[in-house]
């Protein structure tokens, strides 16, 4: 049922609420289940944090130390550019609740009521909470006390196979379409899993490309043995990599306070920019690279965007 919603929701939703757009009209070829959005970009957001060779955070980081390169080419001038940290935190939390999670399942649903305590700002920000495993459950929590939170964390039990994918997919266009064409906002998607799937429709690519449509950054927090390294952590750091978050691979959920307030304070150090892109030849994903003038400094920001010209088309599906 959730998938039939969301996808009749989606079929309305405009190619990202990151990218202004002029021309807002969208099409669906008969025949087809893929998501299809004719779009004219105007202009690109992009969110980043810049930190040092010892993942210190950089403050204090003005435009004209910022270059950025759109698919190899200069962009000179960047139309906006300041902190993020005061914007309303759109955030949402994806507990795996697969078979795969059950042995120290009562410590990632105790790390993921710490997190929402510690991060949460009455009035302010808001929740998306998700439980997933075959299928996912999404409860919209903008205005919800921890305690009626923590109660809703608590009642998840671990069962069944992992579609993680799809979790990411819906979360993401879920995150796009609240307050779409309103005030701006930060989207952070923070996602407790070992990163195994065995059960998604959608594909890695598909749920990445919807995350980065979205502008939306990915946190990812796994707890295992130390002494092996799991198929499944590459799969995370990928995932983080790409939309300009982070991975956190834990011996325990126990030590999981540390992670909480990397997080926050990346948040709270966050930056973002916007520019008019090139006029693109064709429809697609562009390649985008953010660079500090000092290069030993990293800057952390997704890897690209999807545009197409006014009379072009782009599909959901890659």
């Amino acid at each position: 049922m959730l998938r039939r919603i969301m996808a009749a929701l989606l079929a309305g939703l405009a190619c990202t609420v990151s990218l202004r757009a002029a021309d807002g009209s969208s099409s669906i070829p008969e025949g087809s289940g893929a998501l299809t959005i004719r779009k004219q970009v105007n202009e690109v957001h992009v969110s980043f944090i810049v930190e040092d060779g010892h993942k210190r955070l950089l403050r204090d980081v003005t435009r004209d130390r910022i270059a950025v390169l759109d698919g190899g080419q200069w962009i000179t001038n960047l139309t906006s550019f300041g902190e993020n940290s005061d914007l309303p935190l759109r955030l949402a939390l994806l507990i795996d609740c697969s078979d795969s999670m059950r042995k120290g399942f009562l410590k990632e649903q105790a790390a993921a009521q710490a997190f929402v305590e510690r991060m949460l700002r009455p009035d302010i920000d808001s929740l998306a909470l998700m439980d997933f495993a075959g299928q996912s459950t999404i409860s919209e929590m903008p205005h919800a006390s921890a305690n009626l939170i923590n109660a809703r964390i608590s009642s998840f039990e671990p069962a069944g196979h992992t579609a993680l994918y799809d979790a990411i997919y819906e979360a993401s266009a879920r995150l796009q379409m609240n307050n779409a064409g309103q005030q701006p906002m930060r989207r952070v998607m923070i996602l407790l899993s070992d990163g195994e799937d065995n059960d998604s429709r959608h594909g890695r690519a598909e749920a990445l490309e919807m995350a980065q449509r979205g502008d939306v950054v990915i946190y990812a927090i796994t707890a295992h043995s130390r002494r092996y390294e799991y198929q499944g952590d590459a799969i995370l750091r990928r995932i983080a990599e790409v939309t300009g978050g982070r991975a956190f691979i834990l011996s325990s959920f126990d030590h999981v306070e540390k992670v909480f307030a990397e997080i926050e304070s990346e948040l709270r150090t966050q930056y973002s920019m916007t520019f008019r892109p090139p006029a693109p030849e064709e429809c697609g994903f562009h390649r985008l690279q953010v660079r500090y003038q000092d290069r030993k400094m990293k800057v952390r920001a997704r890897d690209g965007y999807f545009v197409c010209g006014a009379n072009d088309v782009v599909s959901g599906q890659r």
